[in-house]
């Protein structure tokens, strides 16, 4: 991959989907917890997966002199959240394949009802990575809160525990 933050977005939907499939067989295909909240206020777990999809093309499209688009679904379930992540990963390696050239582009989005307008590489680093990470967190701790047993691991991919590990002593 050219572009190290489409390589990030891609990775991380990736695992997303993996989790998103493990936190549905932990229900047994209950859709409730797709509309479970951290605590009230918050928004609930499948807005999380939507948004974090949505930054990464916020992101991508600009750098690649393309139109923002979405791939989100109406219907939404695990089904439609997976095919939301599942579209918008293949047209990230898609872009992968577009050059860029990060020190001559701006990004202008919204930070909530502010806008935001960033070189491409601070936007990149000082804003699309921690919502994007933000909003990953999200659904994991929605998942955890929920009794969904999970590790770092469905997280980030790399660690590793065995099956009853606890820091607890």
């Amino acid at each position: 991959m050219n572009n190290y933050h489409i390589k990030v977005f891609v990775n991380h939907l990736e695992l997303l989907s993996k989790f998103l499939t493990k936190i549905e067989v932990h229900v047994n295909s209950d859709p409730s917890i797709l509309k479970a909240r951290l605590i009230d206020g918050m928004l609930p777990l499948f807005a999380q997966v939507e948004i974090a999809a949505s930054f990464s093309l916020r992101t991508s499209c600009p750098i690649a002199s393309v139109g923002v688009v979405s791939f989100s679904q109406e219907n939404k379930s695990f089904l439609g959240l997976q095919a939301q992540l599942r579209e918008t990963v293949d047209y990230l390696v898609k872009l992968d394949d577009v050059p860029s050239d990060l020190s001559g582009c701006d990004i202008t989005d919204m930070a909530g009802p502010v806008e935001v307008k960033l070189p491409a590489f601070d936007f990149i680093n000082n804003f699309a990575f921690p919502n994007f990470f933000f909003h990953l967190s999200m659904v994991y701790a929605i998942a955890r809160a929920s009794g969904m047993p999970a590790t770092k691991g469905d997280f980030d991919g790399i660690h590793k525990y065995p099956t009853g590990f606890s820091f607890e002593e």
